[in-house]
């Protein structure tokens, strides 16, 4: 059994989905010996590596990996197990289970956006928190919304590193505007509701980028 990564349309001239082929010995007579799964992602032709199955080094090639190799890895998992079990299985009925464990993976009948902004998905987090949590709450990620984005408002995922963590306390201590420089107790806990948000967006598959968990906090501000 194989699993590898193809192209829907490898000539095409805009993003083109990326499935999940299933192959499994020679072909029998009325037997099928391939399977195409739909992984929920897309890309560009020319940012696509038909060599080695997988993204060239694009912007966002990080996060499509890691959602292969995810992808991939139930794949085999699912077919380990059955395979453990001793159960005789078509690949088409492979194909229905593996489908049904790919669902937190995947959203059936949409081509999933893997290079969303960073504000786009900090919006979505804040429309989530209205269902369970305090106006406070709610307030409280809004302004820090606003002081991430008065240091830039050009920030992407990639941009969140230690690098970016010294600057922001730096601008949000000596430069946030004439009269709103912010405290050290602010400044540390806009870093909590960081992590809060980027730990959100790494558990969806929204980012791979996990330099956050480096970010220090004072557990007693």
């Amino acid at each position: 059994m194989t699993f590898k990564f193809y192209l829907r349309d490898a000539s095409a001239k805009t993003e083109t989905p990326i499935m999940l082929f299933v192959r499994a010995g020679k072909s029998e007579k009325g037997h099928r010996t391939t399977i195409k799964v739909p992984t929920g992602l897309k890309i560009l032709p020319k940012n696509w590596n038909p060599k080695t199955h997988s993204p060239r080094r694009i912007s966002d090639e990080s996060l499509i990996n890691k959602r292969l190799n995810d992808i991939a890895s139930v794949a085999n998992k699912t077919w380990t197990t059955l395979v453990s079990e001793q159960v005789e299985i078509s690949l088409t009925t492979f194909q229905t289970i593996l489908k049904e464990n790919l669902k937190d993976l995947i959203i059936p009948g949409t081509i999933q956006k893997v290079n969303s902004g960073l504000f786009d998905d900090m919006n979505k987090f804040i429309d989530i928190l209205h269902s369970d949590h305090s106006t406070s709450t709610i307030a409280k990620y809004k302004n820090f919304r606003r002081h991430l984005m008065e240091f830039s408002d050009k920030l992407t995922y990639k941009d969140i590193n230690l690098s970016f963590y010294d600057a922001i306390k730096m601008h949000w201590l000596e430069n946030t505007n004439e009269n709103e420089n912010l405290s050290n107790t602010t400044i540390n806990k806009n870093i909590k509701l960081l992590k809060t948000f980027m730990q959100w967006a790494s558990d969806r598959n929204m980012t791979a980028n996990d330099e956050f968990k480096r970010f220090k906090t004072n557990a007693t501000a």
